[in-house]
Order: C-alpha cells, then structure tokens, then sequence
C-alpha cells in the first residue's frame, strides 16, 4: 500500500476470495473477487486420524529446517505421534537434509515419512497439520484438519490466518505442542468450527466468468 507513481499501479486486483478482498478494496478501487482452484468445501469433523500431524513448510530453505528441527525435538520427548513432512514442490529436499539430518530421520522413520503423494491423500490420512507461513494450512483446516502454528520467540508473524485468536492452535515450544494435541476432541471441535468460518472465506470458488468480463472490458 505504498504510495507510488500512478503509471506504476495496478489497472485491476484480482484476489481469491473475500478475506483480501476486504483488505485491498479499502486502498484499491478496481479489486474484485475471482477465486482459486484451491477452494475447498469444509469438512466439519475432524479427521479420525488423531496421531498423525502433516507438516506444511514454505519453498524457504530456513523455514523447512525451523519446522524439522521442532518435529525431531518433539520425537526426542517419546511423542507418540507420527510426522508427515510435505514439502513445497519448489524444494531442493537434498540441499535441505544434510548428512547429518538424513541420519536423524532414519533413526526415526516410524515416526517421520517425507511424503511424495497428493496434497488430498496427505490430508485424508491427518488430523492435525503444523505449519508457519504456508497457505495450504487454510486447505488443511477445509479438510478438518486442526492447523497448528510455530510461534516461535522473536520472529515475525508469519501465519496467513493471524486475523484468527490465536488460542487453541499457537505454539512455541514442543511442551505447548503436546498441551495442545492432548486437548479434548471438544474442544478442537471448537477451534476447528471458528477457522473454518474464517477459510471459507479466504478461498472462494473459482468464477470463470468474472475473469472473462474483466479480460473482455
């Protein structure tokens, strides 16, 4: 929203749903609502698969090593929960897992799997998704996932749904990740229903139309 030349600035905004959309029509007139193919409609329940957590990392190099080290520091505490690491499909997973990090997971394969199948099936097979700054978690949680999010101490707030309270799935440290997953079935339910208000919102279904308009005006 930085004040810029006129000849600089966008003709038209096209945003996949209304949660920018709110944001943007307030600073830009010409902005309308397309949607994404990544719409998805809510599944209300939770997934039945209460011990398995999908890891959702961005394609940054630093980001993916924040998120490993805190899975292998949760396993190292006994967790009984198994990891499904999902990497963004930009990675260079050989430059990520270094000798010594591929010797980690292989110590710790029952617990750890880096998954090469579908964003669907990885969903269909978790209950819970731990992320930063990646917008699949709003696919995550349409799926009846819980996202759960990294906040680490001193580090910018990345997290796409920071417009949403932040109790019920904000962790810092692998103590406050146990607290979090052992909570009743109800009360996830509850964190679950008030995301989902908040993501049906964020991806909207894609309108072919509105674009043909736009490209025809």
């Amino acid at each position: 929203f930085i004040k810029i030349p006129k000849i600089y600035q966008p003709d038209k905004i096209l945003t996949s749903g209304i949660v920018n959309y709110k944001i943007l029509k307030k600073h830009l007139l010409n902005t309308y609502i397309i949607g994404s193919s990544r719409y998805m409609k809510n599944n209300k329940k939770l997934n039945k698969f209460e011990k398995t957590c999908l890891v959702l990392p961005e394609g940054i190099d630093s980001e993916c090593k924040i998120l490993l080290k805190f899975v292998l520091d949760c396993i190292s505490k006994n967790l009984s929960i198994k990891f499904i690491i999902r990497f963004h499909p930009l990675t260079n997973i050989s430059k990520i897992i270094d000798r010594n990090l591929k010797s980690k997971l292989k110590k710790n394969s029952k617990n750890i799997e880096i998954s090469l199948r579908s964003l669907p099936h990885d969903l269909n097979r978790s209950s819970m998704c731990l992320y930063r700054g990646s917008t699949s978690a709003i696919t995550a949680s349409q799926s009846g996932l819980i996202p759960i999010y990294l906040n680490l101490k001193n580090t910018l707030n990345i997290d796409p749904m920071f417009q949403i309270n932040k109790e019920g799935r904000y962790v810092q440290n692998c103590k406050e990740f146990i607290n979090l997953i052992t909570k009743s079935k109800k009360n996830k339910q509850k964190v679950l229903k008030k995301i989902q208000k908040f993501s049906k919102n964020y991806f909207v279904r894609f309108n072919n139309k509105i674009l043909e308009k736009i490209l025809n005006h």
